[in-house]
């Protein structure tokens, strides 16, 4: 007995969508470093500007060592103490994440985006390499 043509179409474009996601996602993770987590003694009452920079300088160094990295100024966002962000680029929902943008000091076309996280008592951080 044969199976209709529609099960085996249906059949086959799953099997298609399977293989074209996990090409996606393996290209994402790629571009994407681990998670590195660091503990905090004091929790501050929101993510600051001069933690998120230092924990993600912090996380860069672990990923690429070897090269030399200049955050870029942004200034786009605002504490919640209404005070200017300067590399941090917060998120406007959730005051507690957001990303810095550094460049290769030697080579000013390469960059690379830090996302910063305060969770509890951890502060969270994750290297993205921009296509």
């Amino acid at each position: 007995m044969k199976p209709p043509r529609l099960i085996l179409g249906f059949l086959l474009a799953g099997i298609l969508l399977a293989l074209l996601w996990e090409g996606a996602r393996q290209i994402t993770e790629s571009r994407t470093g681990p998670e590195h987590v660091f503990e905090l003694n004091q929790v501050p009452p929101f993510l600051p500007d001069e933690l998120a920079l230092e924990k993600a300088r912090q996380a860069l160094a672990q990923d690429e060592p070897d090269i030399d990295w200049q955050p870029k100024e942004d200034r786009r966002t605002i504490d919640p103490d209404n005070k200017r962000d300067i590399y941090l680029t917060r998120n406007e929902i959730n005051p507690n994440q957001g990303y810095i943008h550094f460049l290769n000091k030697t080579q000013m076309t390469a960059a690379r985006f830090v996302s910063v996280k305060l969770d509890g008592n951890h502060i969270i951080c994750q290297v993205t390499k921009p296509k």
